[in-house]
């Protein structure tokens, strides 16, 4: 586990920093490289030569789509040749690029696949069992930096920017540190530009990056940490068969570690990337106050998703056996489903992809299956809707209307989160049935005891005051009031009343509760 508040880690990044910003500012990137290859090294040998071939294989093909490029710009400009021969000798150098993009794609999709999946597909098979594994072991962050490097290669293959020419600086955007544990999946002519660029020293920018590091602190180790025992406790010992009430109550628990663990890990690698001057990708904007499923998903894990919509869905709504099933679809079924029903099939190849991505397990297909379904039939079903709207005089400009939506949309993410966190499908199903048909609330205290036996005094404590600085934060922010800004901008005794206060809630927290197991977001 990468702990941010050991000794090691701060140490390493106080170091680090001063390099930075001691070194002529030219020469920058080059303290960031290193550091970078210092902070990978370290977690093994073997995973510091998959990032290399990651790095090597993306870069020389991008490198070489590039060159591709601007052949077909010379042979365009070409006065000597015939129409009929450019075509033909175009035709060549198109068919050469995309066996480029497709080698390149092969062979790091197929590194990742081999790590992640050999192993679980085997075992699956009866080929090996639990005393005969391979000992196949994930480098950190691989689905990560696999992910933007492809999609590196993909613009360039795409003409959206030139490639790199020095490799010394596209590893940098592969295996930049902050990065490298859990995200974000950045895209390189957002990231890598600003490894070019000279970076000088801010204490308000400083500042508030240490806020954002506090925050993401509080939320990982005052609420996902607290709540994973419970959450385990409930899901995780088959042999006691718990009220629906108390897996309901645990579904929400979940709800909340995920959001903290995760979103509090992004906050953490932010944070620390905003010290060097560097700014990445925002993974999270208050999606628990969604009005949609489709909505939530623009606001979790808004790399990933942008990512799928740029490189999955896109490329897969264009090709021709889609495209001629929308027209016949506009012919045969009319203009609306000619228009969702290509997207709604997309959006089930992507979200099975997205479940695929989590692990080899049968309940993340479910759950990503569930997510895609649920975003499809809104769509189709959207014409319908809105009958209703107007036949019950509904004003969906109201509060209470957009309240519902968020209440709606709430209930429903938190259907999918049973067979995200339930690994088995039947158990899952089952469990479902019975928060609806047997949720006997009468046995919550008894149960909830169990549950949050072993549980330190205080722990639940600091998780809901943790809940409620997270609850109060998302609503400014969703009301476009930057925290930080206010916070920064505040009286020195209010400033210091906040950080003591964080501060000693984060302490007293990690003394409540033991090891956990990391990231969540880094097993995948």
């Amino acid at each position: 586990m990468i702990n941010f508040y050991s000794i090691q880690f701060v140490t390493f990044l106080v170091i680090a920093l001063a390099c930075y910003y001691t070194i002529s500012k030219k020469k920058q990137w080059i303290c960031l490289l290193v550091a970078s290859a210092v902070f990978y090294y370290y977690t093994g040998v073997t995973n510091f030569a998959f990032l290399l071939v990651t790095g090597f294989t993306t870069w020389i093909g991008a490198k070489q789509l590039s060159l591709e490029s601007q052949r077909i710009a010379e042979l365009r400009n070409d006065k000597t040749i015939d129409k009929e021969e450019k075509k033909v000798k175009k035709e060549v150098i198109l068919k050469k690029r995309r066996t480029i993009m497709w080698g390149v794609l092969l062979v790091n999709f197929g590194v990742l696949a081999c790590l992640k999946y050999l192993e679980p597909i085997l075992k699956g098979l009866g080929v090996i069992d639990d005393k005969n594994v391979l000992g196949l072991l994930l480098p950190l962050g691989i689905s990560f930096y696999t992910f933007q490097s492809v999609g590196y290669l993909l613009d360039i293959y795409f003409e959206k920017y030139e490639a790199e020419h020095n490799f010394a600086k596209y590893m940098l955007f592969v295996s930049y540190f902050p990065q490298m544990i859990q995200g974000p999946i950045n895209r390189y002519d957002a990231l890598g530009t600003q490894f070019k660029e000279q970076h000088v020293w801010k204490d308000e920018a400083a500042t508030k990056a240490l806020y954002r590091i506090g925050y993401g602190l509080m939320k990982k180790y005052a609420i996902a940490n607290i709540l994973a025992v419970a959450i385990a406790k409930t899901f995780d010992t088959p042999a006691t068969d718990f009220s629906g009430v108390i897996v309901v109550f645990a579904i929400l628990l979940y709800s909340a570690q995920q959001y903290a663990d995760f979103s509090g890990g992004i906050d953490m690698v932010l944070g620390v990337s905003e010290l060097f001057g560097i700014k990445m990708a925002e993974n999270f904007r208050q999606p628990y106050f969604s009005t949609s499923l489709a909505d939530f998903w623009r606001r979790w894990h808004i790399s990933l998703g942008k990512w799928m919509r740029d490189y999955v869905f896109y490329p897969f709504a264009l090709t021709k056996p889609m495209k001629k099933f929308g027209k016949w679809a506009n012919q045969k079924l009319g203009k609306h489903l000619g228009r969702v029903l290509p997207a709604a099939i997309g959006n089930l190849v992507v979200f099975f992809i997205v479940g695929i991505w989590h692990g080899a397990e049968w309940h993340y297909v479910v759950w990503g299956l569930y997510n895609g379904m649920v975003i499809a039939l809104s769509d189709i079903l959207t014409p319908v809707y809105e009958k209703m709207i107007k036949l019950c005089h509904i004003n969906k400009n109201a509060a209470w209307y957009h309240v519902f939506q968020i209440i709606r949309t709430f209930i429903v993410v938190n259907i999918g989160w049973y067979f995200d966190r339930i690994t088995n499908v039947v158990v899952a199903c089952y469990s479902l049935k019975k928060s609806i048909f047997k949720f006997n609330p009468g046995a919550f205290s008894q149960e909830y005891a169990i549950i949050f036996d072993g549980v330190k005094e205080y722990a639940g404590l600091m998780a809901i005051i943790g809940c409620l600085i997270v609850l109060f934060v998302s609503i400014l922010e969703e009301n476009k009031i930057s925290v930080r800004d206010r916070l920064y901008k505040s009286p020195l005794l209010i400033r210091w009343g906040v950080y003591t206060f964080v501060i000693v809630l984060i302490l007293f927290s990690c003394t409540r509760v033991g090891e956990t197991g990391g990231f969540m977001y880094a097993n995948f």
